[in-house]
This record gives C-alpha cells, structure tokens and sequence, in this order.
C-alpha cells in the first residue's frame, strides 16, 4: 500500500503511519498481505510467513515500548499476540496449511518450479554481487557472502537416483581443523545435511 500516492490522489483519506506499531495497524497490514496480488495468481501467504511478519513486529514493537511515542499510546503497550484477531488469522492461516502443502505437491508433480535464472543472468548476478563492493574489506566480505547465498539457492544436491534443490535448513555450520597453521586452528564452514525420503 502506497499511502503517499493513495493520499495525494483522494486527500480524504487519512495517512496512517507505521509507528507506533499497535494491534490495529498489525490486524490491517495482515488482512492486505493476504488479498493483495502475488506474482503467481494462485499463490497464498503461509502460516509460517504470517507467523514470522507477526513475530518480527512484536519483536521490534517490544523493543521500542520504552519511546515517548510508544508511551504516549496505550495501545502499542499491548503484545500482538494478545489481539484475538491476529490469533484467529494465526489460527486460519494454520488451519489452511494442509490445503496450500497438497496444492504444492500437485503443482511440482506436474513439473512447475519457481523462476529460474538463465546462465548469463546467473554468471552476471553473481559477478555482480563483488563487483559492486568497493572499499572496505567488510563490504568486499558481505559481497562474497551474497555471492554464496546465491548460488548456494542455484544448486542441487544429488544422492543417490534422486535430486534435490539446498535449501538453507539442510546447511549447518562445522567447524574443521587447519593443522597446517596450529593445532587449535579451526574454520567454520556450512555443511549439508542429508535426509533420506522413503
């Protein structure tokens, strides 16, 4: 929702702003993201989605509580997740989960997949992720991270007959000794983890 633009179009419409970030202004952000279009015309928001937006608001609501406009607004001293709308969204978006799980698995059983980048994006983009940090040691460390996000989400783990895409939950972090520079000398490196599906 562009407020901005919907104000200066129709100036009897009020401009709500994000802060304070209260109950009310939660209820209303959840009832758009789960109207509004999405790239693909089927697709729905996710409990766990609703439930990750929910809790980073009232994470960064919770730390905030102390500001004078906080204070000032006796609604925003109140948790999300005492708001009997917001738990009954919760509660749907939960409920609606079975449905959304088997609309995925017939859409992947008849070979639909997400955007796929092509070669040249793919080499562009990950050239592109330390090309474009210049200067310091941190910025050129936060680009070759970007760069192993990237295609870390391209590949494809092969056990077996069977393939299948990384996801960031099949990584943990190892640590693995470096005798060469001392014997207390380690690195930590992501791993993947294997699950077998019979």
């Amino acid at each position: 929702m562009d407020q901005d633009l919907q104000t200066k179009t129709n100036p009897a419409l009020l401009h709500l702003s994000s802060q304070p970030i209260t109950a009310t202004k939660v209820a209303l952000y959840l009832k758009w993201e789960a109207k509004c279009p999405k790239v693909n015309d089927k697709g729905t928001v996710g409990h766990s989605s609703i439930a990750q937006a929910v809790s980073a608001l009232e994470n960064y609501r919770f730390n905030h509580q102390h500001e004078p406009e906080y204070k000032a607004n006796p609604e925003a001293q109140v948790p999300l997740h005492n708001d009997s709308y917001i738990g009954v969204f919760e509660k749907n978006s939960c409920a609606k989960q079975p449905e959304r799980i088997a609309e995925a698995q017939v859409l992947k059983a008849k070979g639909a997949s997400s955007d796929n980048y092509t070669v040249d994006e793919l080499i562009w983009a990950a050239l592109w992720c330390i090309d474009h940090t210049h200067g310091t040691g941190q910025q050129f460390f936060i680009g070759v991270q970007d760069r192993a996000m990237l295609l870390l989400s391209t590949c494809t783990a092969f056990h077996g007959d069977n393939v299948c895409s990384l996801l960031w939950s099949d990584l943990f972090p190892c640590d693995i000794p470096m005798p060469d520079m001392g014997l207390d000398k380690f690195i930590i490196v992501r791993s993947v983890t294997w699950h077998l599906y019979v």
